[in-house]
């Protein structure tokens, strides 16, 4: 029986919560409120599920089996309290917590990818036209070192030039040896090749081309025996040495972030490992589709166990944390016009209190005015008393309304 009276009390309360709230935003509360006797004084009984229906005396209710709960003369001091029974409080659950003052230590976390580091990408390029007469890096993803012969390549200009610088050489004319070793420079010939070129006084029909530096090949654009054109790229080489990671950040929580911040990161491949790294850029431009900003993190990846296209868990820790005052998440009601807490005067007492709110993080709101250090608020049906309170106010109104 105990079981059917508090559904029905938490059923009508509900059931009135559309009409308190619609009623509670319209209507603009007394500004004046009744002091309350000492004795408070029963004005009527009634079930909570039909509130419009008076009774002179206590009893069970004729519409439903429970008992009826009695409406005193007491106010509360706050424009828009209520006075709530005791054994009411006990079936709606209500708890209430402290408003705290305390370090506000945001976190913010984000989804991120493994990217390469773009400033670690090199090109091979052919500055003449010829053919390939060897290649001998020919797979994706091959690992190359500094240094590392990648093709041999025959190109008439290029042989036409080393000629040039050998006749310039044995003409013994320093302007015309200059220009002809810049020439070969230009063409892409190493200072080590032109000295090999000078010792060996001997042109070579094919000129070798190396790795620039260490790193996995991930563009090949050249098949043996090929002609390649001038300008052409051959080979692309990235140094996974260092990599990228990019977090994206949602719009709203973007100017939470500086470059410089720190960042915590966990990778999925290696759970019980974790990397250090700090924002090292900012991207300019939000992405329309996902409306996240894009922060970009360097990590130094010496033994290549980040891979690009793995993806990474970050938390970012907010600089500078303040001490500010704080209540639960749960503790503040939303109505799309105000923000709203309950608070417990004691005895039975509650008021809403609208609040300006800060940052949000771990399960707490940064309050930035509305409340103070000390207040008791409710964290727990108070749904269901800011209902109450609304419902309270919009029938006196309409009592003083309907007796004028």
């Amino acid at each position: 029986m105990n079981k059917i009276k508090l559904l029905s009390a938490i059923v009508a309360l509900t059931s009135t919560a559309a009409v308190a709230y619609y009623l509670g935003q319209h209507h603009t509360p007394p500004a004046t409120t009744t002091v309350a006797s000492k004795t408070p004084k029963v004005l009527y009984w009634y079930d909570p599920m039909v509130p419009n229906q008076h009774f002179d005396k206590p009893g069970k209710s004729p519409f439903m089996d429970m008992d009826l709960e009695p409406m005193y003369d007491e106010m509360p001091d706050a424009p828009g309290g209520v006075s709530v029974a005791p054994q009411t409080i006990q079936s709606m659950g209500v708890r209430t917590a402290l408003v705290s003052l305390g370090q506000f230590n945001q976190q913010l976390t984000a989804v991120a990818s493994i990217t390469p580091d773009e400033h670690n990408v090199q090109v091979v390029q052919t500055r003449a036209t010829g053919w390939v007469d060897k290649l001998y890096v020919r797979a994706l993803n091959d690992s190359v070192k500094s240094g590392q012969l990648l093709l041999s390549l025959y190109a008439p200009d290029l042989v036409a030039a080393q000629e040039e610088y050998l006749l310039a050489l044995r003409s013994a004319n320093d302007s015309l040896t200059v220009a002809a070793a810049n020439k070969l420079a230009l063409l892409g010939f190493s200072p080590t090749q032109i000295t090999q070129l000078k010792n060996s006084q001997h042109a070579s029909r094919l000129v070798n081309y190396y790795a620039p530096s260490a790193g996995v090949v991930t563009e090949i654009n050249v098949k043996q025996g090929a002609q390649v054109s001038q300008g052409m790229s051959l080979f692309t080489l990235t140094n996974l040495s260092s990599v990228w990671l990019i977090a994206e950040i949602p719009e709203a929580q973007s100017a939470l972030l500086h470059i410089g911040d720190k960042a915590k990161i966990a990778v999925p491949s290696y759970p019980d490992q974790f990397y250090q790294g700090q924002v090292d850029y900012i991207y300019p431009k939000l992405n329309d589709t996902a409306r996240t900003l894009q922060v970009r993190i360097k990590l130094a990846n010496p033994h290549g166990l980040l891979k690009p296209g793995m993806y990474a868990n970050v938390i970012f820790n907010e600089r500078n944390a303040s001490a500010s005052l704080q209540v639960p998440s749960e503790a503040v009601i939303s109505t799309g016009q105000r923000n709203v807490v309950i608070v417990a005067d004691g005895g039975g007492k509650f008021h809403p209190a609208e609040v300006k709110l800060g940052r949000e993080a771990n399960g707490q709101y940064e309050i930035l005015h509305g409340l103070a250090e000390g207040d008791t608020i409710v964290i727990s049906g108070q749904f269901m008393i800011d209902s109450e309170s609304n419902l309270k106010t919009a029938i006196d109104r309409l009592t003083v309304g309907s007796k004028q």
